[in-house]
């Protein structure tokens, strides 16, 4: 009798033991990156359909992705509209977090924060650090690539991410003579980078839907090619009103490959695509009354192309140039 108790006991701790590890959440070690659709998760490389952003000192991620991170499921993840709090739910743990609150209650105890959880384009973004943090993750700044290291405690952390580059280019930022886009394709008889097939096409397709229509008017251009154009406009309007509306060599966006010039086939077109063109990826690189920060006059034509998840988070508050975008949102 002893005997059999014996062994249903040790079954009954068995199980326990196996439960309590099954309902663990996993060790995950990942790496985001402020302005970065890419994030690599246990060694593996994801994309997201936003970005990580700073606000405040602190890196912000939607809450979805800062889950993952951390190993808890989206099932263990509750939002209540009413009251705008998110609550997450791991074994031992029970987080709350309410936008626009400092306030994060960890079973039922309160920790003041230093930034507040922020609702954007209906998404929730939670601060990483106090978030990871309370589900007992360690999270690391890595200057170098400016990336965000988030892995569990007493393990070893994972590798930074290669530093990302906006290829920023106005005056202050010149491309080298040599520089080339990688890879060229031709659309509508124009030369773009090859990142840009896909969303002009798109873009032209849903104008197509709308009885509109766009002329691509320029696109890639070589250091050799805007030396020619910047030294005619200087030689016709002088210097300083060259300086105004054409790049000097180097420091011209359609160098890179990323920049298009669009004409639409009416006044409407024009303000659809300027309104639209986020959607597509693209923003409008020289917009009204910003001079002082872009270095050129208002071009309702030059579009840079961002990718979605950047356009779309400019858009969203309201960032009209790329130049803060970089500096508001992507470096401490």
């Amino acid at each position: 009798m002893k005997r059999i108790l014996y062994i249903i006991i040790i079954a009954i701790l068995l199980a326990t033991g196996l439960s309590r590890e099954a309902c663990a959440a996993p060790s995950n070690k990942s790496v985001f990156q402020p302005g970065n659709d890419i994030y690599i998760l246990n060694n593996r490389i994801y994309s997201m359909d936003t970005i990580p952003f700073i606000k405040n000192n602190r890196v912000f991620l939607p809450v979805r992705y800062l889950a993952y991170a951390c190993g808890v499921n989206e099932k263990d993840i509750n939002w209540d509209s009413l009251s705008q709090t998110v609550m997450i739910k791991i074994p031992g743990t029970h987080l709350s977090l309410k936008i626009g609150s400092k306030e994060l209650k960890k079973n039922g105890a309160v920790i003041q924060m230093d930034v507040a959880p922020v609702l954007i384009c209906d998404r929730t973004f939670l601060p990483v650090r106090w978030v990871s943090e309370a589900i007992n993750y360690q999270v690391e700044w890595h200057q170098p690539s400016k990336s965000l290291l988030i892995y569990p405690p007493d393990e070893t952390k994972p590798n930074p991410m290669e530093p990302l580059g906006f290829l920023l280019v106005n005056k202050s930022h010149a491309l080298a003579m040599d520089y080339k886009p990688k890879s060229l394709v031709d659309f509508e008889g124009c030369q773009v980078s090859s990142a840009l097939q896909q969303p002009l096409q798109s873009l032209f397709t849903s104008a197509g839907r709308l009885n509109m229509s766009f002329t691509l008017n320029s696109c890639y251009r070589s250091y050799e090619r805007q030396e020619q154009l910047f030294n005619e406009r200087v030689a016709a309007y002088g210097l300083r009103e060259a300086s105004l509306t054409v790049a000097p060599p180097g420091c011209s966006e359609h160098q890179t490959g990323l920049a298009i010039d669009l004409d639409g086939d009416s006044d409407y077109a024009n303000s659809w695509l300027e309104a639209n063109c986020w959607r597509f990826g693209f923003v409008l690189r020289y917009p009204r009354d910003k001079e002082g920060i872009t270095g050129y006059s208002y071009e309702p034509w030059h579009f840079r192309y961002l990718g979605v998840p950047v356009a779309a988070f400019m858009h969203e508050n309201n960032v009209l140039t790329l130049e803060e975008f970089i500096d508001t949102y992507t470096a401490y």
